[in-house]
């Protein structure tokens, strides 16, 4: 399954989900900070740029795979998730972007579009 999300991608806005504010702020235009997530056909995943926007540059290791968030409920479907060193993020993939969040926390949404050079 991880095969779908192998290569690089370019961070390109992030959404910040403040419940207890009831806000919402979108952070658009961020491909000048050439954030890279490359996810590696070996479960790693390797984040460069210059900028610290959620995840800091470094390695990481991943998996793609159905899962439950928190504990199963009844009648409970589980859903395709993304983990990153343990840490659950909701996963969905349409043409040549990729989302990634933790809405489910109060975390952050990514974007990320692929990189093709």
């Amino acid at each position: 399954m991880n095969d779908s999300i192998v290569g690089n991608w370019l961070l390109i806005d992030i959404q910040k989900n403040q419940m207890a504010q009831g806000a919402k702020n979108k952070f658009t235009d961020l491909e000048k900070h050439q954030v890279i997530y490359n996810f590696k056909n070996n479960g790693s995943l390797i984040v460069t740029g210059d900028t610290v926007l959620v995840h800091t540059p470094g390695t990481y290791n991943y998996n793609l795979e159905k899962d439950y968030i928190g504990l199963p409920l009844e009648n409970q479907a589980n859903e395709l998730l993304l983990s990153i060193d343990n840490s659950k993020w909701s996963f969905t993939k349409k043409n040549n972007e990729i989302k990634i969040g933790q809405a489910f926390l109060d975390g952050p949404e990514l974007t990320l579009k692929r990189k093709l050079n």
